[in-house]
């Protein structure tokens, strides 16, 4: 979501059609995701009950995580989300003056622009580009992660198929409500190398070498783009500038 507010003041595009594509874009994510998970669970099983043999606490927390009671309480957190929104549409209905009236319409707006952001999935010009490049990125992602499986001497005997397995694992913990997956992505790395013959110390050197080093990239790119992005947009104005006056 951080990029969100220097895409729309330097692409002069609506901050709430902006977070309705990036919703759009997690939700591509989200499903890339479950489609490897489906993909490496049901080949490698074993791997997966070996893991929660070893961490029975880790099944425990599952388990209570889609509990009967967890499940009432989030249809009940919907239910009053739900509510609250015709509730409060309701009262600012009824509200006649000036001020009701124009917070009505930004609201109306706000709307809007979030539901056409949503709906850019269905109005792609090339939709599948769109599939390559979310195709690209978890190839990259893993890629990168491979690369110090085979940098890091402990790991380096280990198949690409290890590492999507980690992969997937790492996806796994960055679920967990913690600010760049740090404590939970170390964690299931570290002990899913455990399984394949890997000593827990050098899987947390291991953790800790490829968390740091794929967040310094994106520290160091992200500043990239944010020093070019306006050069480029003013270098972009400019060049129609002279398009225009000819």
């Amino acid at each position: 979501m951080h990029d969100v507010p220097f895409l729309s003041r330097y692409e002069k595009i609506p901050f709430t059609q902006l977070v309705g594509t990036v919703f759009v874009e997690r939700m591509a994510d989200f499903l890339m995701l479950i489609v490897l998970a489906i993909i490496i669970i049901s080949s490698q099983f074993g791997v997966f009950i070996d893991f929660f043999n070893t961490h029975p606490e880790m099944q425990e927390n599952f388990n209570n995580l889609f509990s009967v009671r967890n499940l009432i309480i989030a249809l009940l957190v919907v239910a009053v989300l739900v509510i609250a929104y015709f509730v409060i549409r309701k009262l600012l209905l009824h509200k006649k003056n000036e001020k009701g009236n124009s917070l009505i319409a930004r609201l109306k707006l706000i709307k809007l622009n979030l539901i056409e952001g949503i709906k850019t999935i269905s109005k792609l010009e090339n939709k599948w580009y769109f599939v390559f490049h979310t195709l690209f990125i978890f190839l990259m992602w893993l890629l990168m992660l491979y690369v110090i499986f085979l940098a890091f001497e402990p790991t380096s005997h280990l198949s690409i198929y290890t590492g999507m397995i980690t992969f997937l694992m790492g996806g796994l913990a960055m679920l967990a409500p913690v600010q760049g997956g740090i404590g939970p992505w170390h964690f299931m790395v570290f002990e899913t190398l455990f399984i394949y013959g890997i000593d827990k110390g050098d899987g947390k050197i291991f953790a800790l070498i490829a968390h740091a080093s794929t967040n310094l990239i994106y520290l160091i790119f992200g500043a990239i783009a944010l020093i070019l992005l306006p050069l480029l947009n003013n270098l972009r104005k400019d060049l129609k500038n002279k398009a225009v006056h000819g």
